[in-house]
């Protein structure tokens, strides 16, 4: 599994902030850094996140509702979940519309990491090699 580092992630916030503007900075180093080491977390020899949908929810919910960065959060998620399904033989697919949308959905409501995950599975497949 070809994890994403905090470096890549900011890297990727920073970039999104000048293509499309908001406010650069990291508003919460630490949990800017648990990013690098929490998607491969186990516990009693169980992953936390056992498959790939999984540990892209977390880096979506993470980013979006953790407040990482002063402004893009939204926006970072998404592009972290592409990043990182990308690096794993995997295309995520999804309509504008819905893009924008759902990252919304999850900053407002209580979307379990379940759902979110089934929302990336929905919109995800392998990439012919």
């Amino acid at each position: 599994m070809n994890y994403l580092s905090s470096e890549e992630i900011k890297e990727m916030h920073d970039e999104i902030i000048r293509k499309t503007g908001g406010l650069e900075g990291v508003l919460n180093e630490h949990a800017l850094l648990m990013l690098e080491t929490q998607p491969a977390q186990s516990f009693s020899g169980q992953e936390l996140y056992p498959n790939i949908f999984s540990k892209a929810a977390f880096y979506l919910r993470s980013i979006n509702k953790g407040h990482i960065f002063i402004d893009g959060n939204k926006r970072t998620s998404i592009t972290a979940v592409k990043v990182f399904l990308s690096r794993n033989n995997y295309s995520f697919e999804v309509e504008t519309k819905e893009l924008k949308k759902f990252p919304i959905d999850v900053a407002t409501k209580h979307l379990s990491l379940k759902e979110i995950e089934l929302w990336i599975r929905n919109h995800s497949k392998i990439k012919n090699t």
